[in-house]
């Protein structure tokens, strides 16, 4: 059993245009009562992205991706 204590079930990446639709899908995963992460909210304006990245993928137990051809490209 995993006792790990994270800060959020969900992290969700993305890249480029896809905000609106890493928003919808928190928008969906919060109204089922999960915690979530996603950079366009969650992350400070003038942070350090790679570290915010870093952080939330160690406090969040699953990363959901919006995966697309940026994204892949990146």
């Amino acid at each position: 059993m995993d006792t790990t204590p994270f800060a959020y079930e969900y992290f969700i990446g993305r890249r480029g245009t896809f905000a609106a639709v890493a928003q919808d899908v928190a928008a969906i995963l919060r109204a089922e009562g999960y915690t979530v992460r996603v950079q366009d909210t969650d992350f400070p304006a003038g942070g350090q992205f790679v570290a915010d990245i870093d952080d939330a993928l160690r406090r969040s137990r699953h990363l959901l991706i919006v995966h697309s051809e940026g994204y892949q490209d990146s």
